[in-house]
């Protein structure tokens, strides 16, 4: 299903930029996106059968933004009772700082408060300054940290920084 850019607010749309809203069926072109994205060792890539599992789980879905019908970047949410987990978000390098993960993350949130929900988390690991970076500017709040959440395949681990979006202030 195509989001209209009249069901989002103009300040998280480039005017150019197409969300799509799509289940299994954009598992290829996530995956795709997801491995150009996240490279090997890096402790957040997974699997095409990962990827499939999770969309397929109820309550799952995924935001391709895409610009001249070329997918630029990827949200992928579960909701369950009152909240909603942004599972993973990536843009592809080209496009980065271009206000695509603005965008998906703004698409995000407006899905989760015409859904009723209470409250958006994700988990970011800890050096990912861009991506804590554009989650603060739009509004998470640190809530916790997980430790050695993300495995390197260097042997080490990086912390996980939890955040939360309220829908309710």
């Amino acid at each position: 299903m195509t989001m209209r850019t009249d069901d989002v607010p103009d300040d998280v749309k480039p005017s150019d930029l197409m969300v799509l809203k799509t289940g299994i069926e954009g598992a290829d072109i996530v995956f795709a996106l997801h491995q150009a994205c996240f490279p090997p060792g890096s402790g957040e890539r997974w699997s095409h059968t990962d990827l499939c599992e999770v969309l397929r789980m109820p309550g799952t879905l995924a935001l391709i933004a895409s610009r001249d019908d070329q997918p630029l970047g990827y949200g992928l949410a579960r909701f369950a009772a009152d909240e909603c987990e942004l599972l993973s978000l990536a843009v592809a390098d080209p496009q980065r700082r271009s206000g695509v993960a603005h965008a998906l993350v703004g698409h995000l949130i407006h899905l989760c408060r015409n859904r009723s929900m209470a409250r958006l988390f994700l988990e970011v690991r800890e050096d990912n300054e861009a991506a804590r970076a554009l989650y603060n500017k739009s509004g998470f709040k640190m809530v916790g940290r997980r430790p050695r959440y993300y495995k390197m395949a260097n042997g080490t681990a990086k912390d996980a920084v939890t955040m939360a979006y309220s829908l309710n202030d």
